[in-house]
Parts: structure tokens; C-alpha cells; sequence
């Protein structure tokens, strides 16, 4: 870590470490403590990832369609279930949204992360950080004006 990051501080209780680093908290642009870009993924070859048994309400007709495509594939309409699901899980996590923030700064971050990545004065210098963080991230920019229905106009490229 870079001699300009802040000190992570020590925390007594997980609760309170959530509070740091919530959205409200000091925290919550995680860039003045860590140095994002020395991170390195980690992979665990080993580690099983568990199993829980979902029920899911589908019409008839889906279910009848996806029979017909694992079929198609000759795998399991489960499998392929979950194949589809897990494509659309990589496509959503690898958006960066660029949020105006109540202060007057703009926020990067992640699909259900609740905290800013990093947080920039301008939308300029948060669609380029974005770019820094994550190159080949789809960014979605919160538009800042509203429409003439008098509501946002949520979000579009840059």
C-alpha cells in the first residue's frame, strides 16, 4: 500500500466494521485506504462452492422451452438453468454505475454494493476512474437532469 493511503483502523466488532465501511461511513470510498490497483485476484481451486435447493415459480411455457434448448445441447434443463444464470450473474457484475451522491460527488460503483468504489468531484473524472478501475466494465452513467415527466431519466452510456 502507497505511503498516501490512509490506516485502516483496528475495529472491536464486526458491526462497527460495517458501519465503516457502509455507504455513510468514512470508509465508503474505499480508494483513500486501499490501493485498488496493486489488488490481485485470489483463486481457490479447492474450495467447494455449496449447494442450496431453490424453488423457483416458472410459467409452463419457459420451463417447456428450456427443456427444448438443454435438449438441443443434450445436457439437463437444470444444468442449462444454471449455465444461463450464471452468464447473466458475470454480465451484470461486470457494470460500473456512476451515481450523483447527495454531497454534489459522483460515486462508482458495482450492481448491489451498496458502497462507492471511489468518488469523484465531476461525472468526467468518474467515468474515467470507472475506466481505470475496471477497463472492461460496462459503465452506466445516472443521467442528473429530468425528463420532461418530471422524473430521472435513469441511466445510459457515456
Amino acid at each position: 500500500m502507497s505511503a498516501t493511503k490512509k490506516e485502516i483502523p483496528k475495529f472491536k466488532s464486526e458491526s462497527e466494521e460495517f458501519e465503516f465501511w457502509s455507504s455513510a461511513g468514512p470508509g465508503a470510498d474505499s480508494t483513500k485506504y486501499v490501493d485498488w490497483s496493486q489488488a490481485k485476484r485470489a483463486r481457490f481451486p479447492n474450495l467447494k462452492p455449496s449447494l442450496r435447493t431453490v424453488s423457483v415459480r416458472l410459467p409452463v411455457a419457459m420451463i417447456e422451452d428450456l427443456k427444448i434448448l438443454a435438449n438441443q445441447r443434450d445436457v439437463p434443463y437444470q444444468s442449462l438453468l444454471k449455465v444461463f444464470l450464471a452468464e447473466r450473474l458475470k454480465e451484470e457484475r461486470n457494470q460500473l454505475f456512476i451515481e450523483q451522491r447527495p454531497d454534489g460527488g459522483f460515486g462508482v460503483r458495482r450492481l448491489g454494493v451498496g458502497r462507492a468504489s471511489a468518488v469523484e468531484s465531476t461525472q468526467a473524472d468518474a467515468i474515467e476512474r470507472a475506466r481505470e478501475i475496471a477497463p472492461q466494465a460496462s459503465i452506466l452513467v445516472e443521467r442528473v437532469r429530468n425528463t420532461n415527466v418530471g422524473s430521472r431519466d435513469k441511466w445510459r452510456k457515456p
